[in-house]
């Protein structure tokens, strides 16, 4: 799948990718080169826009017929169905997420070294005050 990716992008004229290189590293780097290309009749270059490329090219017409296809052509009978929307009830999921921000919070050093700062802080004031 990355050759497919590669080859788009050479094709729009970008830097070719060296043997061994990282194919995500070398799709970033793409991705901030400065590439122009003619502009509208041909006056001036412009920078080449990823997006009206990308809807202009056969690639997008040959990806949509393929997920067309593959939504046509699903198996009833392998279809996963819930009787509800989520798979736990919301107040299962009220808990569980209350949980993890507990969790989260106290594993967290600056909440908790703010909390005692604060607790000392007020036994102070109402000591000496």
């Amino acid at each position: 799948m990355s050759g497919n990716l590669v080859s788009y992008f050479e094709n729009l004229g970008t830097s070719t990718m060296n043997k061994g290189e990282n194919p995500a590293t070398w799709m970033l780097n793409v991705l901030s080169e400065n590439i122009m290309v003619s502009g509208v009749n041909d006056q001036e270059d412009e920078p080449l826009d990823f997006a009206k490329a990308w809807e202009n090219s056969s690639n997008k017409v040959d990806l949509q017929k393929q997920l067309s296809e593959a939504g046509e052509t699903q198996d009833p009978n392998l279809k996963i169905e819930y009787d509800t929307q989520f798979a736990a009830s919301w107040y299962q999921r009220d808990t569980l997420m209350a949980q993890r921000l507990v969790t989260i919070y106290w594993r967290s050093p600056a909440y908790n070294l703010s909390r005692m700062v604060l607790s000392l802080a007020i036994a102070f004031l109402e000591q000496y005050l």
